[in-house]
């Protein structure tokens, strides 16, 4: 993917050829008031100076006032996941947020999510996306 492809979709992930010194990060926030529920999810990669890289999700309930931090071998990443990854190709987003992390999918219109603590399955709607406009 080119630098000018990835500016005009800018909620895809960004770091394709970056593998030193690079973080990204995505952050889902999740809260229903009547289930009495605060979740943020943040998905990402964080790689060091030397090249040796992680994923990772981070879970944060803001009503328990808990953070866990869930590493996952790099290999575990994908992002615009090809149709090798189990879903049909017809669910491949390779343009918006669209990641896999372990046995977790982020995506735009929703997330499956599988950890140790934690396995959920939400459709969102009503989604505040980071703004763009083309000027």
């Amino acid at each position: 993917m080119s630098s000018i492809s990835n500016v005009l979709h800018p909620s895809r992930f960004q770091g394709e050829t970056k593998k030193r010194s690079y973080f990204e990060g995505y952050y889902v926030k999740i809260v229903d008031a009547e289930q009495d529920i605060a979740l943020a999810l943040i998905p990402g990669v964080s790689y060091d100076a030397d090249g040796n890289g992680h994923a990772f999700i981070q879970l944060l309930d803001g009503v328990a006032e808990t953070a866990v931090y869930h590493t996952f071998p790099i290999e575990d990443f994908a992002f615009a996941p090809e149709a090798s990854s189990g879903l049909p190709a017809s669910r491949v987003n390779k343009t918006g947020f669209d990641i896999i992390i372990g046995e977790s999918r982020f995506h735009e219109s929703g997330c499956e999510v599988v950890l140790p603590a934690l396995s959920l399955s939400l459709s969102f709607r009503g989604n505040l996306t980071w703004p763009w406009k083309w000027w």
